[in-house]
């Protein structure tokens, strides 16, 4: 995150942490309005696994890891938000549903 923030792609505002005993998954927002970003570090090895920066994400309110599955609730669409689910192995394969 520190890389990115130097080379001017975003500043990043970290608001949630989940953690197991694998990974520590990170959602905040960023600069660009409107727009959030959820990344995962492997607790391992201490590097970052990759980051999601998503325009139609706002305002991160919650955050679940559960196994190798994360699941990133918003507050866009307001009061009902939207969840991203996002497998931590295949992120281009996340999904996003409104929520219940």
């Amino acid at each position: 995150m520190t890389t990115l923030k130097k080379n001017g792609w975003s500043k990043l505002y970290p608001s949630l942490e989940q953690n197991n005993e694998k990974y520590s998954v990170i959602a905040g927002e960023t600069s660009w309005g409107g727009t959030g970003f959820v990344t995962v570090k492997n607790l391992t090895d201490n590097s970052y696994e990759w980051v999601l920066h998503l325009s139609t994400m706002n305002n991160p309110t919650d955050i679940k890891l559960e196994n190798d599955l994360i699941q990133l609730t918003t507050d866009l669409n307001y009061p009902d938000g939207l969840d991203f689910i996002i497998p931590i192995k295949e992120p281009e394969k996340f999904k996003i549903k409104t929520s219940s």
